[in-house]
């Protein structure tokens, strides 16, 4: 399991996949919310003011891992064979 986790983050050139790593990141930042708020834990503070953090450390993220390794998209073109 860990080697097909490791295959997804890391490119065959041994670069970090960044179009991966940002989602991950950020999937798991709502996960541990989402963890917290299953055992009754609350953040302290104003709570409108921490859901606009997470905001936008997720948009942050999703940006970094969109923007950073731009691949284009290839479509072979497919020929019919005319008799």
């Amino acid at each position: 399991m860990f080697e097909k986790i490791k295959k997804a983050l890391v490119k065959p050139d041994g670069s970090i996949n960044g179009k991966i790593l940002a989602p991950l990141i950020s999937l798991v930042i709502v996960a541990v919310q989402q963890v917290a708020a299953c055992f009754g834990l609350k953040f302290t503070g104003d709570l409108g003011a921490w859901q606009a953090l997470i905001n936008t450390l997720l948009t942050i993220f999703g940006l970094v891992g969109v923007i950073a390794d731009p691949t284009p998209v290839t479509v072979e073109k497919i020929e019919e064979n005319k008799k």
